[in-house]
């Protein structure tokens, strides 16, 4: 005889909803720094027993929770943002931090409410609909208002054995494997059925990530190797963009870069390294173009620029710069909301000037931009914020031989949000099979192999020069080929196959 179904874990209580919560709140331990990467699927159970049979409106509200646990933790570095760097007092700050998260959280429970309303009650529900619905949440919120694709679970196995799996479905394939596990444990506790199905899948998660580890997707291309350094200024934040400071942060660069100018060499600025508008006829560029010249080395830079318009108008990017043997301009395709643009400005403008917030009216490059040539090598290129984006790195790559991040983390301050950074740009390397260089500002620089492991670091608030080699690479991997369609497509097979069962046992 089929035995009875457990009981709700925690029924309608408030014991229940601040649970919720606090499930939420501790998923952020799977990620960077903390890296407990076994820890991830068990918020997932936790809230899956926390909402299961109770009233709509209670699940409706334990989901909320659970986001606003997640979102409230893991982006906590938004209030670093913009009390220390918007100039807004600790309550403005604290508000719009909340109301920022608040509406993250909104975001990310609207697919999951749809999954409670249609499929959590059918059979199979949970352990087919849910999986498809979260990974749907994390997909939609890379691109919905320009995207914020922050706190994926597939992140907490960038560097296990199971981050094998990332050349093939990306960083969305592992979250889609991780939710499934956590659906499935949570079915195997409240119904005491298919008690075979969690241990199956933690082995084809484990022992498939570590076999499909051993292919080599892409191959190294011999003599193409170059010498790099990652110049990291460490320059105060709020001292950076004073007109005072410009000529010893232009002192600071040549100095710490002077003894890296030999043949071959590939030097490395951060986004925004020198705080003052590129245009060709700039007397400090124009130097540092002649003095990697008569080196035979590379300068790759980050810098906001000014472009000239056919009307004769101008236009304003975030954008990297090759000097010297490197040549190219790449212009920021993803701008941070309320950083480098308001979206729905017309609307906010007067909120913004009632919190005197600082604004940029940076313009979004181009897709399809040429890479970055450096003599040697070919890189695909990403500011900041972008290398977040999964499906813009591996459109960006091309036939590139490496990729190229460079951010100014300064922003983040003492917080976890650089660590996080760090961890996306790892998992972009290992989807693409690339090596990566990632130049920052204040820390965290880094060389990143193929395989997203990091070969050097800098550490963080120090002026340092980090030094390594990166080798060119070829070929595609089936993540790059194919992007996030068949994980897309997975999900909504899942989410059919669900539907489906429920009514052929109507």
């Amino acid at each position: 005889m089929a035995k009875k179904p457990a009981e709700p874990a925690v029924k309608n209580t408030v014991a229940g909803d601040i649970a919720a919560l606090l499930a939420g709140a501790l998923l952020p331990l799977a990620l960077a720094p903390f890296k407990l990467w076994w820890f991830a699927p068990l918020p997932l159970v936790a809230y899956l027993l926390l909402t299961r049979g109770l009233p709509l409106r209670q699940r409706y509200l334990r989901s909320l929770l659970f986001g606003l646990g997640s979102y409230g933790t893991g982006v906590s570095w938004v209030y670093v943002s913009i009390h220390d760097y918007g100039y807004l007092p600790v309550p403005v700050a604290g508000l719009i931090t909340l109301l920022f998260v608040t509406g993250i959280t909104l975001l990310f429970g609207i697919p999951l409410l749809l999954w409670h309303r249609w499929l959590q009650d059918r059979p199979l529900g949970t352990l087919l609909g849910f999986p498809a619905a979260w990974v749907l949440a994390e997909w939609y919120r890379s691109w919905v208002l320009t995207g914020f694709p922050w706190l994926f679970l597939g992140y907490s196995q960038t560097e296990t054995l199971a981050g094998g799996w990332a050349p093939l479905g990306g960083v969305y394939g592992l979250s889609l494997w991780l939710a499934l596990l956590a659906a499935s444990v949570a079915c195997w506790i409240a119904t005491r059925q298919r008690p075979w199905l969690p241990p199956l899948l933690l082995a084809v998660l484990a022992g498939g990530g570590a076999l499909l580890d051993r292919i080599e997707w892409t191959q190294p291309v011999p003599g193409r190797v170059q010498a790099a350094a990652l110049v990291q200024g460490n320059v105060p934040q709020l001292q950076k963009w004073k007109p005072e400071q410009r000529a010893a942060i232009r002192q600071l660069f040549e100095d710490l870069s002077e003894p890296l100018w030999q043949p071959g060499q590939l030097v490395v600025w951060p986004e925004a390294a020198i705080p003052e508008l590129y245009t060709p006829d700039h007397p400090f560029f124009a130097a540092m173009d002649e003095r990697a010249t008569a080196s035979s080395s590379a300068l790759v830079t980050g810098v906001p620029s000014r472009q000239v318009l056919e009307d004769g108008s101008y236009s304003y990017h975030n954008s990297l710069l090759g000097l010297g043997t490197a040549n190219g301009f790449y212009h920021k395709q993803r701008l941070v909301p309320f950083g480098e643009y308001v979206p729905l400005q017309q609307w906010l403008e007067g909120l913004l000037d009632f919190f005197h917030m600082p604004i940029s009216e940076f313009r979004i490059g181009l897709s399809g931009q040429a890479n970055i040539e450096t003599g040697t090598l070919q890189l695909a290129s990403s500011i900041c914020y972008e290398v977040a984006y999964p499906a813009l790195v591996a459109e960006q790559v091309g036939d590139a031989d490496a990729l190229l991040t460079v951010s100014n983390d300064t922003w983040f301050g003492n917080s976890i949000g650089p660590h996080q950074h760090l961890q996306m740009a790892q998992m972009r390397a290992r989807e693409n099979g690339r090596e990566m260089l990632r130049a920052t500002s204040n820390g965290i620089s880094a060389f990143i192999d193929h395989k997203g492991g990091l070969v050097s670091r800098s550490p963080q608030f120090e002026r340092f020069v980090l030094q390594g080699t990166v080798q060119a690479y070829q070929g595609k991997t089936p993540y790059q080929r194919f992007g996030d369609a068949p994980v897309l497509l997975c999900c909504v097979l899942l989410l059919l196959a669900g539907w489906r069962q429920h009514r052929a046992q109507r």
